[in-house]
């Protein structure tokens, strides 16, 4: 199970459009109304990864998080 917090102001509306599951059942893909996406996934021992996408297609901000 991923829970993704996002914090929002109480006049904020949701900048969540769409959430979609991966293929693979480790990975969802998060879009956002202003078209970015951001892929996370979790690979169990191997941690956590976060890969954005920008409106135009081009990588945005990639993170990577070690399991513990």
């Amino acid at each position: 199970m991923l829970t993704l917090f996002l914090p929002l102001r109480p006049d904020q509306p949701n900048p969540v459009a769409k959430v979609e599951a991966g293929a693979d059942g480790r990975s969802a893909t998060v879009i956002f109304t202003d078209k970015r996406r951001l892929r996370i996934t979790c690979a169990g021992d191997q941690g956590l990864d976060a890969q954005e996408t920008l409106p135009d297609g081009t990588p945005g901000r990639k993170t990577h998080s070690e399991a513990r």
